[in-house]
């Protein structure tokens, strides 16, 4: 259980932080920072980050 807790929350963090690095190539390139697609993508990587951490919590507590 701890194995497969521990390999979703890699996963989860490989993905979040790709989605990082997408976000801040768009706004580092396009520049602007209001649109409702680069608001998505932020909430994107705020949930991956947010399941990548609750991931890891479970893999320490089981």
């Amino acid at each position: 259980m701890f194995m497969l807790m521990f390999l979703f929350g890699l996963i989860s963090f490989v993905t979040a932080a790709f989605h990082l690095f997408l976000c801040c190539g768009m706004e580092m390139y396009k520049g602007d920072r209001s649109s409702p697609h680069r608001k998505k993508a932020w909430r994107n990587v705020r949930l991956h980050f947010g399941a990548t951490f609750l991931f890891f919590y479970l893999a320490y507590r089981l």
